[in-house]
């Protein structure tokens, strides 16, 4: 090879050096370079140093995003990018302002047009966007501290709720408290009362009574109410058993709920049933069932345990609300409390035994970050949105709803072979329940519109 051959190739291999570092000049890659800034966290970061300082989400736009936006937004796109036609929008706008000063019809106009991509692709990606926030809530952010049990599959919070990871730390303070004998009475008393005033926010001011389950609740009603000769209790026949069997011979069984309103009289004490009924989902008009026992003078007792912690409550016209919290409020077994209106005449004493104060103190930590952390707000609004996101697939594919329009979190199906259906789910990992001759299903705020969708195809 002579010098001169070696010289040509040494300047075609620079040239070819050359175009590799130009390469993105004048490509969209190039121009979107800098956002990977962003996908790495960098201005997520400044966003949560001024959030932990005290700056509202106005300011953390106002003062941190937009002004690290600006030089990828307009000074980027314009070094480049050497040909004017390929500059984004807000490139444009900005030169022309540079160039023309302020033209007060047109620069809207410019404005508009640079926006609306930006609005097009949020509607047809906001989907994504709630549902990783959603799952960065459910794990608890980047720590996990309160983070829940991985929920994907898990559509079965009417037969027990998940645990979060904050219970283990909740459980922790009890036994700290134990280890000091009866010198932590006053802590486990202090937290039981801590306990009421969540409880409280939930159910509005009625007294409240712990005891060990629903059933023992609503036996205490039975057995405290001062009953007449010719008193009867109302009751659904296909309620929940212990709705139906606390009374006794008392109860006279209806077939349903219409029948139950037109069936209160002169000899109706006590009208018993489910706020939401376990196996069609359906959810009583308290209001109205309370207001026309109000008119005969009789009571109402209503079993909570499938509506607290998945829909607002209004017990206005409620006299006793029977809960135990290890469904929707992802409390522990072994505990339920009774929501007695004030000036409801009921006999007995408020706890039956020993209290149970472990599940107390996991309630306690359990509320707290329900209520002053995810949002109650929040999860009823996503509760409800993925009912009704499971009752629409459900039809769209051809199932059938047994499920009324008056819903909470469960939305049940018929199937002549339910069981067989809840198994061969629960081998895809997907966790359902049969109930009554069908399935149910019950998403709570720890699941997604994956989770729903996942169910339908496997369906």
């Amino acid at each position: 090879m002579t010098y001169s051959q070696a010289h040509v190739r040494h300047r075609r291999a620079r040239c070819a050096a050359g175009e590799a570092r130009h390469a993105r000049i004048d490509t969209v890659g190039g121009q979107i370079a800098p956002w990977t800034a962003w996908a790495f966290g960098v201005l997520l970061v400044l966003a949560d140093a001024a959030a932990i300082d005290g700056c509202g989400s106005r300011g953390v736009l106002r003062s941190i995003c937009l002004p690290k936006m600006r030089p990828a937004v307009v000074v980027w796109p314009a070094l480049i990018a050497a040909n004017p036609a390929r500059r984004p929008v807000e490139v444009g706008l900005e030169t022309f302002v540079s160039n023309n000063g302020i033209d007060q019809p047109l620069e809207p106009a410019w404005a508009i047009v640079g926006v609306v991509p930006v609005i097009l692709l949020f509607i047809r990606l906001q989907r994504y966007m709630v549902e990783s926030v959603a799952r960065r809530g459910r794990s608890g952010g980047e720590s996990g501290a309160c983070g829940m049990i991985e929920a994907s599959g898990y559509l079965n919070t009417a037969n027990v709720g998940l645990a979060p990871a904050l219970q283990v730390e909740a459980a922790r303070r009890f036994v700290a408290a134990k280890a000091k004998g009866s010198g932590g009475e006053a802590e486990w008393r202090a937290n039981a009362e801590l306990v009421e005033a969540r409880l409280r926010r939930l159910v509005g001011p009625m007294d409240l009574r712990f005891f060990g389950n629903t059933t023992s609740a609503l036996l205490a009603v039975a057995h405290g109410v001062e009953w007449r000769p010719d008193d009867e209790v109302l009751v659904r026949e296909n309620d929940f058993p212990s709705v139906v069997q606390a009374w006794g011979d008392r109860a006279r069984r209806v077939p349903d709920t219409a029948a139950l309103l037109s069936a209160i009289g002169p000899r109706t004490r006590l009208v018993a049933a489910s706020h939401v009924d376990w196996a069609t989902g359906e959810r009583l008009d308290l209001s109205a069932l309370g207001r026309r026992c109000r008119e005969v003078g009789a009571l109402l007792c209503v079993d909570g345990v499938q509506a607290a912690g998945a829909i607002p409550l209004d017990l206005e016209y409620v006299d006793f609300y029977a809960v135990a919290p290890f469904k929707w409020l992802l409390g522990w077994f072994g505990l339920a409390f009774l929501a007695v209106r004030p000036g409801a005449a009921l006999r007995g004493p408020d706890y039956a035994g020993h209290m149970n104060h472990p599940a107390l103190f996991v309630l306690h930590d359990t509320l707290a970050w329900l209520q002053d952390e995810v949002g109650m707000e929040e999860i009823y609004a996503q509760v409800a949105h993925l009912a009704a996101a499971t009752a629409e697939g459900l039809k769209a594919r051809g199932r059938t709803v047994i499920t009324p329009a008056a819903r909470a979190g469960i939305v049940s199906f018929a199937d002549p072979d339910a069981e067989a259906t809840v198994a061969r789910l629960a081998a895809q990992g997907i966790q359902v329940s049969a109930r009554r001759g069908g399935v149910r299903v019950s998403p709570h705020f720890y699941n997604t519109e994956a989770d729903v969708d996942r169910l339908l195809r496997a369906l």
